[in-house]
């Protein structure tokens, strides 16, 4: 599950539509979920058991706050103010997991989890997961509203997550807005699965076409600043390294038709990540994705055995 924003609205709708026209739960039918970002949230809340329908609801609902609209002298006073410090507060969002998860932590989840974020303190990449491996104890205690703050305190969008162990983490997505890399890994690596039984289903957030601008490149470290104040710079990681992931899966799979991505391509700009009136239209072009790729993922998926569940410290 990508990161986007706001257009993770686009991602669970995507899985919502699937979810009426099969009449599945999508969470018995996958042993291991990653996500990232607003991915993230999706992740876990689909191992939380919420329904697909349920998760798109929350984007309708929680995404105009969430991303509330800047009008007037506040918006022009906040993009200025965004190259130095989010556009947005993480009180909502906040609020709005805590209302949804509650206090559930990662060891309660019966399904297999997998989702990244960066440690800013240490400088290093860091993956939260279920102890679905003997060797998986660091996390089981960990909530769910902290992993889902910790994944999606994207840069320039919403600010890092200090825990109270004094722990700073930002947006997984500034090295894994696409986490199918880390899925395909962890399931060969830590789960011993044969690559060649490895079926993944990866589910975007909208993509466009995209260029650098030939003032960033010009401007060097100066024209990154200027493109961060118009999410320029956002996406020129993102779209880079979602590229790369993508072909890593496919290096380590073997054969392309082992992974079934469900995105949309759309002009550039059409959709921002934390604009809340693109929700309805972003919910469209997912059911006409999900009616297209319906025959692809009944072959994949639904006609495959179900999903192999795990006991964890909390969930046994």
């Amino acid at each position: 599950m990508d990161g986007g924003g706001i257009r993770g609205a686009f991602s669970s709708a995507v899985l919502a539509s699937i979810e009426a026209q099969f009449g599945v739960h999508l969470l018995d039918h996958f042993d291991l979920i990653t996500g990232t970002s607003t991915g993230g949230i999706i992740a876990l809340a689909l191992a939380a058991g919420l329904p697909a329908s349920e998760i798109r609801e929350f984007y309708r609902t929680q995404g105009p706050k969430i991303f509330a609209p800047l009008r007037g002298p506040r918006r022009s006073l906040r993009l200025l103010s965004s190259v130095v410090r989010p556009k947005h507060s993480q009180a909502p969002l906040r609020e709005s997991l805590q209302a949804v998860f509650g206090d559930r932590t990662m060891g309660s989840l019966g399904t297999r989890v997998v989702i990244p974020t960066f440690n800013a303190n240490s400088g290093e990449i860091r993956l939260f997961k279920t102890p679905h491996h003997l060797r998986l104890t660091r996390d089981h205690t960990r909530s769910l509203v902290e992993v889902a703050l910790a994944t999606s305190a994207a840069p320039y969008f919403l600010p890092g997550l200090t825990t109270a162990e004094g722990e700073r983490f930002i947006d997984g997505g500034v090295w894994a807005n696409n986490p199918i890399a880390v899925g395909v890994i962890e399931a060969i690596g830590y789960l011993g699965v044969p690559a060649p039984s490895i079926r993944v289903l990866s589910v975007g957030t909208t993509c466009e076409p995209f260029h650098v601008d030939a003032n960033v490149v010009r401007r060097g470290v100066l024209g990154l600043v200027l493109g961060a104040a118009r999410g320029q710079s956002v996406g020129l990681f993102m779209a880079s390294q979602m590229a790369g992931a993508h072909a890593m899966a496919k290096v380590l799979l073997g054969r392309e038709d082992a992974i079934l991505r469900l995105d949309q391509a759309v002009a550039r700009g059409r959709f921002a990540m934390d604009r809340a009136d693109d929700i309805e239209e972003l919910v469209g072009l997912a059911e006409h994705v999900a009616t297209h790729a319906a025959p692809a993922v009944r072959e994949l998926f639904l006609a495959a055995p179900g999903a192999f569940p795990f006991k964890g410290p909390s969930s046994a």
